[in-house]
């Protein structure tokens, strides 16, 4: 299967970085690999960073009600009036949705970390008392920084971040005529992309089969999750299963807690991967397998959909229709 997507012609990309992404695509060309999309979506956002053309719309940093309702939960994990709050993956949207919890809450103090692939500028006075906010650049793909305890956050945080970045272990799953399949994708360079609007390679995707599902990371809680189904089309969270483990283990304060609002699914048949109009590509998790990994594993996880999430954390009713959003919160 072959797919091919163009990217704004307006949108260009700094030459020195565009050579060494360029240069990262031709050595990992033609290998079938889990994560070989990410080389898709570093190629887009990097032409959208370096732009400064801004970012996707992202409802839970910009939905007043909804940053209302996270501003509340996160106040769950702070010890004490003052908390530090981790944003990973954040994109550029997030500091304004601090600015209104911080004013929301005047008697508690904010220190929030933002961290994504590329360093975010932030303000140095964003005009509220009460917040600081600084800017890092980290990836996720990293392994994390283990922190001492004067330094570990209270409260992580990420939004629209798991579904654009294939980590290792994010397969996608197919079950068909009792069989189990999974996918992996290759690229082929196919333009150096320093003077073409269009993408510099194309996407390939190989479906095989499972020999045991029951040896497969998650296997068998997949297998209990759908075991009356004939028919299942499912991307697995590993990578968020992973992510969350580690920034308990090694970031977050005893008693801390990892907020993550995203598009997924809770049993919806789903593709590998969408194109969003922007260009990028995305994946819909199934989160109800992070759920309940988690809680097998002595976290407490709770999956809530939007509309639950609000009533929860702020009483209101949901002014907009905000399909296939959920929040997952998960504590210690």
């Amino acid at each position: 299967m072959w797919n091919r997507k163009n990217f704004p012609s307006e949108v260009k990309l700094n030459a020195r970085e565009a050579q060494k992404l360029y240069s990262q695509l031709v050595r990992n060309a033609g290998e079938f690999q889990p994560d070989a999309l990410n080389r898709y979506n570093e190629w887009f956002y990097h032409r959208k960073y370096v732009a400064s053309d801004g970012v996707l719309h992202n409802t839970f940093t910009e939905n007043s009600d909804v940053v209302t309702a996270l501003g509340n939960c996160m106040l769950e994990g702070f010890h004490g009036a003052s908390g530090r709050v981790k944003v990973i993956m954040a994109g550029s949207s997030i500091e304004s949705a601090f600015q209104q919890i911080a004013t929301q809450h005047r008697n508690n103090n904010f220190e929030v970390m933002i961290s994504d692939f590329f360093e975010i500028p932030v303000k140095r006075d964003n005009g509220v008392v009460n917040l600081l906010v600084r800017s890092v650049r980290e990836s996720i793909l990293d392994e994390m920084d283990e922190l001492s305890e004067e330094k570990r956050h209270d409260v992580m945080l990420c939004t629209y971040g798991f579904d654009s970045v294939w980590m290792r272990g994010d397969y996608h799953y197919i079950l068909t005529g009792g069989q189990w399949y999974r996918s992996l994708h290759r690229l082929n360079v196919v333009s150096d992309g320093l003077g073409d609007s269009g993408s510099p390679y194309m996407v390939e995707t190989i479906v095989f089969p499972v020999v045991d599902m029951t040896q497969v990371e998650y296997g068998e809680i997949i297998i209990e999750i759908f075991g009356d189904c004939s028919e299942v089309r499912v991307n697995v969270p590993s990578g968020l299963i992973r992510t969350v483990r580690e920034v308990f283990e090694k970031q977050l304060h005893r008693g801390g807690m990892f907020i993550v609002g995203d598009i997924c699914s809770a049993g919806e048949l789903v593709k590998e991967y969408e194109f969003l109009e922007s260009g990028a590509m995305y994946k819909i998790e199934d989160y109800r397998i992070a759920e309940k990994v988690l809680n097998y594993i002595g976290f407490n996880a709770h999956l809530f959909c939007i509309t639950e999430f609000l009533k929860t954390y702020s009483g209101d009713a949901l002014q907009e229709k905000l399909f296939g959003k959920y929040v997952l919160v998960v504590t210690k």
